[in-house]
């Protein structure tokens, strides 16, 4: 038995229904590597200055922390497999 999350369920049922990404990015998706997206790495930026807003204040207002984009990274898969 595989335990998959419904999330992954529904993106390849959208792949397969409606072209919804890349097939390399669905098999990325199966294999809980995730590539952040410009979006998500603004948000990472705006978390970060939220966290420790002293250490990016500067003079009148604050500087986002630039996150350092590499061409892919990984996060542990929340799948788990029985058997």
């Amino acid at each position: 038995m595989i335990r998959l999350s419904t999330t992954t369920l529904e993106s390849y049922r959208l792949w397969r229904d409606q072209d919804w990404m890349p097939e390399a990015e669905l098999l990325a998706t199966f294999r809980g590597e995730f590539v952040p997206t410009p979006a998500v790495l603004a948000g990472q930026a705006f978390g970060a200055a939220l966290e420790r807003p002293d250490r990016y204040r500067v003079p009148g207002g604050y500087r986002i922390p630039t996150p350092r984009r590499s061409t892919r990274s990984t996060r542990p898969s929340s799948r788990r497999r029985s058997r």
